[in-house]
């Protein structure tokens, strides 16, 4: 990669808001949590027994540590004195060690530790009965070595954790949004929270003696566990009577581990209200497991059945269903991510449903969606008819209630427009959702006539989830673009990624893409890869599904006025959507920015730009550029444009195009119609003196032409005004131009000076004008030999060899007839020889030009190469 492009490469560092540091705060409601009640009641026991029996443990200590360990441990040693201390500083480090990690000893390990040093230290250390074995060296005389290892030792062995705040941070422009739903940070999107409240109350008043089954029917992501959720909440707002909680099949580790891990489950949900069932519910697992065992484990498990006396499973189901009936209260099972199972999990859930977990009072609430079930239950070829099988299971199925899209919108601006999102990115985001949403209810969004493509959002997301997977990829690409994109067409192309992954990689590899026969630098659909497309896909997705995304893709290539210099459209653009870097393109930002200086700022900037070969792309973004904050700014930039060296011409017809195109724009838009204000502006912009003479007399040129026109468009002032301005500035020219820069700027001073249209509509000039600029040629050599050099011309453009030739078309306004331009011609002494050679012609021809025929040929090939070597001079 180039130096260049290495500056130009936008990376996620550079264009967006860095990552703020999260300080890590203690939190002292975790670390006193983490104290249970049995550890209390432990610490609380041990201390009476060490109070009841202190001198048994007294004793002990003498007959367990002292005799086996501290007794070698002489005081003649100094070897020891440095080994225990060593001891001592090694656990300090340790703890010291997991301290500088963040890691804090545990507050049942802190206990522990405390009250056993405590007994230590009052009631070991103090007895007359125990030998202790002490320090020599010197600032250590007198302490025990049981010190050192009482205090170092729980150090060691303790429990270490983390006890930091959790991750809490606000929604940021950076921050990914999770799919896992949470009633106290999701909103009911969907408007269910009335109908998951008129289903409790329907459940809550229903007693059964077997179990009862609901569905929860709906598509993936449809909206299943938001309404699972709101459900389960309600139940649990009635602990008395309901006892709610969950079972989640798909952790189990086998199909066979589903029916175990169920009542597992199951024995623990019911164990504080019933201790005995725990295990009937274990042995009851067991037996029905044992039925999916092969023969000869089942003989096995009979004999010993047998042999031990025990019940049968039909016994065992009665004393379980006698013991959840004794509960007085409803057991609410909730089930959701069937369709994360395979056919034979799937089988053993209904199992549970249907016939092993069939007790009295007992709710299932499972939420399935159906075409998935059905299609894994035919897999395992174990149903004739799956959908009669599932009828038989539920006793009840739910089907969502159905929702307007259009609560998309604003989820969609709740995930986006986070609080330190710039204000402008912020405009441009919720501009881009109005216009692909078409949002009627908004009336400060201008409205656009209704198109194929118009609510693309809710054609390509069908549920939140899908909304969640896009804002998540729209937040990524944005965050790296930014500035440098057409946010319209950004959502889109994420919209299609996150729909059909397929579609997005044919456009990424232009698969999909053509080009604008009349205009090569635009992108449109490829109608033939598309047909075939269809043709491929049309059975898999479907004609609804592919009518939708050929509408994405067509809004891709589609201008409808509001998109910006930077849309998908655009052929040059292109990979900037795709690579995240800029290449050869010049920044958006940086352009906007530049925006904001001074005009010699601006000019230095785009110079420099062009020297590094954007000039190309620079005058792209600035040609798209028509709308600024006011007219000062409309100045400064014409000014800027004007003074830029490379590529000049097409920059003064850039701002030509800024002032003459746009200029009933502009007096409504900067001057609110006030006609005498925009004169003095037009006033002072052809007497700013920042902007050459010959640039400004361009400009007027553009104005008068409007009025030489038949269609009356772009006329601003009167044709007065602009002919008087014109021919000022031929004056000025004349006067302090002693040498002129070019034929081409010399003359056309002089022919943008239009007067009028004869009747055959040939242009006369100002005859003010043509006397001073004869005047000018006849009394300045230099001028003169310069018009002489470029009077022939071709008749026909382009030339070709041997073609006709006529003279420079004002000659006779110019100096009033032809023979005063030849008396003059005839007097002249030229030095230069080409110069002499184009006089020798223009003499020979001229008495026959303007007496019989209006052209002529140079039959000399030498002096119709001169013609043609001026000509190019004069081109370039």
């Amino acid at each position: 990669m180039s130096t260049e492009e290495k500056k130009t490469l936008i990376t996620m560092a550079n264009q967006s808001t860095p990552p703020v540091k999260r300080k890590k705060k203690f939190s002292w409601a975790a670390f006193t949590e983490d104290f249970s009640i049995s550890s209390g009641i432990w610490l609380l026991g041990l201390l009476i027994v060490f109070v009841l029996f202190s001198r048994a443990f007294i004793q002990l200590w003498d007959l367990v540590i002292t005799n086996p360990f501290l007794k070698y441990c002489t005081t003649d040693n100094l070897l020891t004195d440095w080994i225990f201390l060593f001891y001592l500083l090694f656990c300090i480090g340790y703890f010291v060690w997991h301290i500088w990690r963040g890691l804090y000893i545990s507050l049942n390990s802190l206990a522990f530790t405390l009250v056993f040093i405590f007994l230590y230290f009052f009631l070991i250390r103090n007895a007359d009965i125990n030998n202790f074995y002490f320090f020599k060296l010197g600032f250590l005389t007198g302490i025990p070595y049981a010190n050192f290892f009482i205090i170092g030792t729980p150090l060691l062995i303790s429990t270490y954790k983390s006890y930091f705040e959790g991750l809490v941070i606000q929604p940021t422009q950076m921050s990914l949004i999770d799919d896992n739903s949470s009633l106290s940070s999701y909103t009911d999107a969907y408007s269910r929270a009335g109908y998951a409240t008129s289903v409790a109350k329907h459940i809550m008043e229903t007693s059964t003696t077997n179990s009862f089954a609901i569905a929860v029917v709906g598509e993936w992501g449809s909206g299943k566990t938001d309404f699972l959720m709101r459900l389960k909440s309600e139940l649990e707002k009635d602990t008395a009577n309901n006892l709610v909680f969950d079972f989640n099949p798909w952790r189990a580790s086998k199909p066979d581990g589903i029916i175990d891990e169920f009542f597992k489950t199951l024995s623990n949900e019911l164990k504080p209200y019933n201790r005995s069932i725990h295990a009937k519910l274990k042995d009851y697992s067991k037996r029905i497991l044992q039925t999916g065992k092969e023969i000869y484990f089942r003989f096995f498990d009979t004999l010993i059945n047998d042999f031990g006396g025990d019940d049968s499973i039909q016994t065992q189901y009665k004393e379980i269903n006698k013991a959840i009936s004794g509960l007085s209260r409803r057991v609410v099972i909730f089930i959701d991510d069937m369709d994360r199972l395979t056919g034979k999990e799937v089988m053993e859930v209904l199992r549970i449903i249907r016939n092993t977990a069939n007790f009295s009072n007992t709710f299932f609430v499972a939420s399935i969606d159906q075409n998935y079930v059905i299609n894994v239950l035919k897999g395992t070829k174990d149903f004739a008819n799956e959908e009669e099988y599932l009828k038989k299971v539920f006793q009840l199925v739910i089907t969502l209630p159905a929702f307007k899209k259009n609560i998309f919108i604003q989820l969609l601006k709740d995930q986006l427009l986070t609080d330190d999102v710039e204000h402008t990115h912020k405009k441009l985001i919720t501009d881009a959702v109005s216009k692909i949403t078409t949002d009627f209810g908004d009336l400060s969004v201008p409205f656009y006539p209704a198109a194929d493509h118009d609510n693309i959002l809710e054609k390509l997301v069908e549920n939140t989830r899908d909304l969640k997977r896009f804002s998540n990829s729209f937040k990524l690409a944005f965050n790296a673009l930014k500035d440098e994109i057409d946010v319209h067409d950004l959502m889109v192309l994420e919209l299609i990624r996150n729909r059909n992954i397929e579609v997005y990689n044919r456009i990424r590899n232009r698969y999909f893409l053509d080009f604008d026969v009349d205009s090569s630098d635009e992108f449109l659909l490829n109608e033939k890869n598309w047909e075939q497309f269809e043709k491929d896909n049309k059975e898999a997705l479907g004609q609804d599904e592919l009518k939708k995304l050929k509408s994405a893709i067509n809004y891709l290539v589609t201008d409808m006025g509001y998109k910006n210099r930077r849309k998908f459209k655009e052929v040059h653009n292109f990979y900037l959507y795709f690579s995240y870097q800029l290449f050869n393109l010049v920044s958006l930002k940086a352009f906007n920015e530049i925006l904001e200086k001074h005009h010699p700022d601006i000019t230095k900037q785009f110079d420099e730009w062009g020297k590094e070969g954007k000039g190309q792309e620079l005058i792209h973004i600035a040609s798209r550029a028509v709308d600024f904050k006011d007219s000062d700014t409309l100045l400064k930039m014409i000014t800027a444009y004007l003074n830029i060296k490379a590529d000049h011409d097409v920059w003064l017809e850039l701002a030509m195009k800024l002032l003459v195109n746009f200029s009933n724009y502009n007096l409504n838009k900067y001057f609110g119609d006030d006609e005498s204000k925009y004169k003095q502006f037009l006033n002072e912009l052809m007497d700013n003196k920042a902007i050459a003479l010959v640039d400004r007399s361009a400009i007027g040129s553009r104005f008068l032409d409007s009025h030489f026109n038949d269609t009356g468009e772009n006329r601003v002032l009167n044709k007065e005004f602009w002919q008087g301005k014109i021919y000022a500035l031929l004056k000025e020219f004349l006067t302090i131009t002693n040498r002129p820069t070019s034929y081409r700027q010399m003359m056309n001073l002089y022919y943008w000076n239009k007067f009028e249209l004869d009747q055959e509509r040939h242009i006369t000039i100002k005859k003010e004008a043509s006397s001073d600029f004869k005047e000018y040629l006849l009394n300045n050599a230099e001028a003169f030999e310069l018009y002489v050099r470029h009077m022939l011309r071709p008749y026909y453009s382009p030339y070709s060899k041997g073609g006709l030739i006529v003279f420079e078309p004002f000659l006779e306004q110019i100096f009033g007839s032809w023979h005063d331009f030849k008396a003059h011609l005839e007097k002249q002494n030229f030095n230069d020889p080409d110069t002499q050679k184009i006089q020798r012609i223009i003499l020979s021809r001229i008495d026959k030009y303007f007496n019989e025929q209006k052209s002529f040929k140079i039959t000399d090939k030498a002096d119709e190469q001169l013609m043609l070597d001026m000509l190019a001079k004069l081109s370039a």
